[in-house]
């Protein structure tokens, strides 16, 4: 856009022309951008803003922030993660539990299953046979012939001296009339009354060692043992038996 300007006055002599009036700042390129358009110059136009093409199709929807979240909602913090140290003295006690509970399952099956094949469990209450049966022991006796009881067998038999009582002596000699003479090894002298092949119950096939102390402890009365082992025993089926704690795994939650 641009405005003619207004002709000067000057002062002319009578007779003669007025010479031409130039233009004001002829010659001069106008700027390409001026503020001043009321004097001519060359204004620029403002750009017009770039229309946004309208939204087709689905909706965006507000940005998803996920924030993980204890699976117990009413716990505020997360319990404190168990040292090195404590998680191995954990292991180390689950599996010293589970020993102990193997090793007992495994006295029980021992004292039980012999019964079924006609063996029998019995608990050695004397010392007569130390050191090589101590008392407490467990020993299994088998039912054997009558040419298997040699000089030199650890046999089970009822005491001919002491009627209802079992006995478990070695053999030392066979009499010429069939029966036995037996001896303890922590005794000096033999048993005063020989045995008869008929009161043999077996020979000793398996010894286990301590295996049969409560019972020794419970014809003693000892009381505070028995229960010891009873306790320990029951902690020891608690600790094998726990499941192992492990930290709660987060699960995301989405908000938004």
């Amino acid at each position: 856009m641009t405005v003619d300007a207004l002709p000067l006055a000057t002062p002319t002599l009578p007779g003669t022309l007025a010479p031409p009036i130039p233009p004001p700042f002829a010659g001069i390129p106008a700027p390409r951008w001026c503020g001043l358009p009321a004097l001519g110059w060359q204004a620029r136009q403002a750009r017009p803003p770039r229309a946004r093409p309208p939204l087709t199709g689905a909706v965006l929807a507000p940005p998803v922030v996920v924030v993980p979240v204890s699976a117990d909602r009413s716990a505020q913090a997360m319990p404190a993660a168990p040292s090195t140290y404590a998680k191995a003295a954990g292991r180390l006690l689950r599996w010293a539990s589970r020993a102990a509970l193997g090793a007992t399952f495994l006295i029980l099956m021992l004292a039980t299953l012999p019964c079924l094949a006609g063996w029998c469990p019995e608990v050695i209450t004397g010392h007569s046979m130390a050191p090589s049966i101590e008392r407490g022991d467990l020993v299994v006796v088998r039912p054997d012939a009558a040419g298997a009881y040699r000089p030199g067998v650890v046999i089970t038999f009822s005491d001919p001296g002491r009627p209802g009582r079992l006995t478990t002596h070695r053999v030392v000699a066979l009499r010429p009339d069939g029966r036995l003479t037996t001896r303890g090894d922590h005794n000096r002298d033999a048993d005063p009354a020989p045995v008869s092949v008929g009161d043999v119950r077996g020979r000793v096939v398996l010894r286990v060692p301590w295996a049969g102390r409560p019972v020794v402890w419970a014809m003693d009365r000892r009381w505070l043992p028995l229960g010891a082992s009873g306790a320990i025993l029951v902690a020891a089926a608690r600790a094998a038996l726990a499941p192992s704690r492990r930290p709660a795994r987060r699960r995301p939650r989405a908000i938004g």
